[in-house]
């Protein structure tokens, strides 16, 4: 989990220097793995069904989230997402290439099987 941090923080100062300068950034390793992994959806596509299907407004958050702070907190949240992402396919590429070495323990089986079965791929 611990080798994910720099492919990490990479996206979130990517996603940071992006915001700032509005400049295009070529997607990088780990901006495809957000999108292979459905969190990197489209920000404008959220706002508006946040528009549609919110019941209430607060002008205090809507300006909060247009300021360099609020800028942090998205980037603090997609650095989580990334690394929880990171993390998620470091571990299933390290039990894929224990079972093609065919040294993969018996835990390690279950757990694989486990998360394979959570996610909708037995």
């Amino acid at each position: 989990m611990l080798a994910t941090l720099p492919k990490a923080f990479k996206y979130a100062i990517d996603g940071t220097r992006k915001g700032m300068s509005g400049k295009y950034i070529e997607p990088g390793e780990s901006a495809t793995a957000m999108a292979t992994l459905g969190f990197n959806l489209d920000p404008r596509v959220n706002e508006r069904l946040d528009q549609i299907f919110a019941t209430d407004t607060n002008k205090v958050l809507s300006i909060y989230f247009r300021t360099p702070l609020g800028g942090m907190l998205t980037q603090f949240t997609n650095f989580n997402r990334n690394w929880a992402a990171q993390a998620w396919m470091a571990n299933l590429n390290q039990r894929a290439n224990s079972i093609i070495a065919g040294d993969i323990k018996d835990i390690d089986q279950r757990r694989l099987d486990s998360e394979l079965k959570e996610n909708g791929l037995d």
